[in-house]
């Protein structure tokens, strides 16, 4: 075996990746067989083995999606469902490292597992990285009348990649016993989701949510124009009658079809791509998610294991770059919410921020991103150990923002601004970036070790308790990591009293 391209056996065959000083990787290993033909829109099924060593050295193809908004180009393969793992040199079976499993964000329509770079995470942080592709869009949450397992096939990708993850990984050098599962944005709304999911138990034992609580919900008009959107997930039932008015509305040439499943299923995979930025949305209902997840939160019904949550300061940035006048600030907050407008305005006052657009952007930060997580952390404390973060750097690199809608003179913390700390890559960070991106790390890391994040040598990070609200912010320069009152800074205590009074908590 060449000293640079290693081979490890897993169970289905040799794969060969690329090894330097530091650390080995291998990308693209099949962890099911490829969901095409029959096999689209079913349970993903096992991978077969193979002979001889494959090559593993290049990332798979994408998921199949949209290179931009609907119309755009077409990227990826239906052909997808791989993952890759990249591991500190020095780890193999003799001295077995935690495994931090990373669900890539994307709307539940983009992105791909090999976009997360997990070298600087995998060699400072001591552990193996796992990234993957699941099926997103039209393919990972289709519903249909009839089609078993409607809306959460991406859901189910994601278990199959946990179960090779506890076949495999010790031969990577990773303990198949301490599993860290971490998603961002869609990936950290399904992380919320299999926490709750009876078939993930013994194959993950700790949880890192990045700005995707489980606990979602949006007001009118504050995520999506002219809707409210009650919840982050929808039943089955529901999957698939939305799923049957899309195909309807599309007019995909199937709807009068005596089989018209088979019908989709016989489409070329382009054809069904002007409905994928609408299928978004993961379904429960049967044995991986047997109850609404927000349910199961509540009622203490889910895996009770060490959970990291938090969020970036600024979210919805690029709402505050938007033209907006008082008398719309103020039709927006009357329909959003209705007899508590007025109560909105005073605490989001135009006072305290510099424009209407900067206030609606914070009114939508706070309520839609940031409380979820602190009401989901509110019901995780009195039965699992829970800790909180907020990313502030207010200049992050600008390599994501334009995916997000923020205009280059805005400065604050957006969406996603904070993936590039956990996981660097090209030399985006400057000096006191790469300090607080290597201390993320180490917090991330040791908590995957051990179910807490605090470790020698940096500022203590409390657990949030029944009744006690915690907070660490994570900021560049000195004294950049510190404990936050998160309750003054976001209002949350305002959230809290009109959810009490609508009986949404």
């Amino acid at each position: 075996m060449n000293n640079n391209k290693p081979e490890v056996q897993t169970m289905n065959g040799i794969v060969r990746g690329i090894a330097t000083n530091s650390y080995m990787i291998f990308q693209g290993i099949p962890y099911a067989k490829p969901p095409v033909g029959e096999l689209r829109w079913k349970s993903p099924q096992p991978v077969g083995n193979w002979s001889g060593v494959k090559e593993t050295v290049m990332p798979a193809a994408k998921c199949m999606q949209l290179a931009g908004g609907p119309g755009s180009k077409i990227v990826g393969s239906e052909d997808c469902l791989y993952l890759n793992v990249t591991k500190p040199a020095s780890a193999s079976r003799m001295s077995l490292r935690p495994v931090i499993v990373e669900l890539h964000g994307g709307g539940f329509h983009s992105g791909a597992g090999a976009e997360m770079d997990g070298r600087r995470l995998a060699v400072l942080g001591d552990v193996v990285v796992v990234t993957i592709n699941y099926r997103l869009g039209v393919f990972g949450y289709f519903g249909y009348p009839g089609l078993e397992g409607s809306g959460s096939f991406a859901l189910q990708d994601q278990v199959a990649a946990l179960k090779w993850v506890h076949d495999n990984i010790s031969a990577f050098g990773g303990n198949p016993r301490n599993v860290t599962l971490m998603g961002q944005s869609s990936g950290a709304y399904s992380t919320g989701a299999l926490l709750t999911s009876p078939l993930v138990k013994g194959l993950v034992h700790k949880a890192i949510l990045q700005s995707g609580s489980p606990m979602m919900s949006a007001p009118f008009g504050t995520m999506v124009d002219g809707l409210a959107v009650p919840s982050v997930y929808i039943s089955q039932q529901e999957s698939e009658q939305y799923g049957n008015f899309m195909v309807s509305t599309a007019k995909l040439g199937c709807e009068k079809a005596a089989d018209p499943l088979a019908c989709l299923r016989n489409l070329p995979a382009a054809k069904l791509m002007p409905i994928h930025q609408a299928m978004i949305v993961p379904a429960y209902g049967g044995a991986l998610l047997p109850k609404n997840p927000v349910k199961a939160i509540q009622d203490g019904t889910f895996n009770r294991i060490p959970v990291i949550i938090g969020n970036t300061h600024d979210e919805e940035l690029g709402k505050a770059g938007e033209p907006l006048d008082e008398k719309e600030f103020d039709e927006r907050l009357k329909k959003a919410f209705a007899a508590d407008a007025s109560k909105v305005k005073e605490r989001y006052s135009i006072k305290r921020y510099q424009s209407f657009a900067m206030a609606w952007s914070a009114i939508v930060t706070d309520r839609v991103w940031i409380w979820p997580s602190h009401v989901a952390a509110a019901k995780i404390a009195p039965l699992a150990r829970v800790y909180q973060y907020e990313f502030n750097d207010p200049t992050p690199p600008q390599i994501l923002a334009k995916a997000f809608g923020v205009k280059a003179n805005l400065k604050g913390a957006f969406h996603g601004a904070d993936v590039i700390y956990a996981f660097p890559s090209g030399g985006l960070l400057n000096k006191e970036q790469t300090l607080l991106s290597d201390d993320m790390i180490k917090y991330f890391s040791t908590f995957a070790r051990s179910g807490n994040p605090n470790t020698g040598g940096l500022p203590e990070w409390k657990p949030s308790v029944k009744g006690d609200h915690q907070t660490l912010l994570f900021s560049p320069g000195k004294n950049g990591i510190k404990s936050v009152d998160y309750v003054k800074e976001h209002n949350l205590d305002l959230w809290d009293a009109i959810a009490l009074k609508s009986k949404r908590i």
